[in-house]
């Protein structure tokens, strides 16, 4: 029961973060469309950086899920790892919408 406590309080914090910046950075880039600023999307230079690097990125998130779904087979502990799980996705996502936080990032 503690663990799922836990679980709560730490995920009802990030989910008011999570939700605080993404309605955050809608409403700054919100701002600049409707002033007309250009957003650089024609360029191949933009596409080109968006898939570097991805391939192994992809591949690690395949092992890994592999890996904690052949883990939910040895036991019932290995249940509690998947809520964290996502806890930890969402968390990821609030440092990505700290970092970067009007879709500024090359």
């Amino acid at each position: 029961m503690s663990v799922f406590l836990i679980a709560l309080a730490v995920s009802a914090v990030v989910g008011v973060a999570y939700i605080a910046l993404a309605a955050r950075s809608f409403f700054a880039i919100r701002t600049r469309v409707l002033a007309g600023a250009p957003d650089g999307l024609g360029s191949d230079a933009v596409f080109a950086a968006q898939g570097h690097g991805f391939n192994w990125k992809a591949a690690v998130g395949v092992i890994v899920a592999t890996t904690v779904l052949s883990l939910l087979a040895l036991g019932p502990f290995f249940f509690y790892v998947i809520p964290f799980l996502a806890i930890g996705s969402a968390i990821a996502v609030v440092v990505a919408f700290v970092i970067d936080p009007v879709g500024e990032a090359s």
